[in-house]
């Protein structure tokens, strides 16, 4: 949940672990307010690879939630998603 008004942005990394297979699993950004979420960004993970979160940016008000959910694309046995250094700061980018 953010604490005010900003522009919000996502750092670090995921790395999927599937138990069995090699279904596709992306990672999603959401903004959630209070009457919707809407999904932002999208991220493809590879079982064993790590991958950046970068260019991942919400614009939310206070009170709103940004989410990182995993979700596979087929059939799906099993696995977890290890996120490392995730930092969700307001953005410091000049406009």
């Amino acid at each position: 949940m953010v604490p005010r008004d900003g522009t919000y942005e996502v750092k670090g990394s995921a790395e999927l672990n599937l138990w069995d297979g090699s279904v596709p699993v992306r990672l999603t950004f959401l903004h959630k307010a209070a009457d919707a979420a809407k999904e932002l960004a999208a991220v493809k993970l590879e079982k064993g690879k790590r991958v950046a979160l970068a260019g991942m940016a919400a614009a939310a008000r206070a009170g709103d939630e940004l989410v990182l959910l995993p979700r596979p694309d087929g059939a799906f046995t099993g696995g977890d998603v290890t996120l490392r250094d995730v930092e969700v700061a307001p953005s410091t980018e000049k406009k």
